[in-house]
This record gives structure tokens, sequence and C-alpha cells, in this order.
């Protein structure tokens, strides 16, 4: 399983890549990654983002993915801040 979302317009995010455990080798997930990829540069769409945990960077970096940490941020509402440590 493997989905795109986006604003189809200027970036797609490829999410729930999983392949199940006892076909995972046979390159069902590159191919699943290559139709996503394929599909957003069809579309005109500019950049495809996704996050990978850090155990299957090595998958993505031949697809032609690279890591760029600077540009990632997140919320989460109820998690601390950086401020509330100077309180």
């Amino acid at each position: 399983m493997a989905r795109l979302v986006g604003d189809a317009a200027m970036y797609s995010f490829i999410v729930d890549v999983v392949v199940h455990p006892d076909h995972q080798g046979a390159g069902l997930g590159r191919r699943m990654v290559d139709a996503l990829v394929n599909w957003s540069n069809t579309h005109g769409i500019r950049t495809t983002l996704l996050i990978a945990s850090s155990d299957v960077v090595p998958f993505y970096e031949p697809l032609g993915f690279t890591s760029d940490p600077s540009s990632f941020m997140k919320y989460a509402p109820d998690a601390p801040t950086a401020s509330d440590s100077t309180k």
C-alpha cells in the first residue's frame, strides 16, 4: 500500500508505503514509489516529499530522494515547546 496526498499543483507527499514482510525484497515498494513519483511528474507537481525513518532511508535514496532535515516541522499542540523550558 502507498498513498499520495497533496495540493495537485505544487507538492505531493508520499505516505503509508507498506509492504507485508512476506513480500519485501520483491520490488513492490520500489514499483509503488516509482508509480507515485511518475504520477506527480506527469501532472506537473513540482516537489514530491516523504518522511522516512532512518532505517529505511537507504531504500529511498536509490529512488532519487535525499535527506533534508531542515525543512520538516511538526505541530503537536500538547507537546512542550522550547519556551516552556524557560518558564
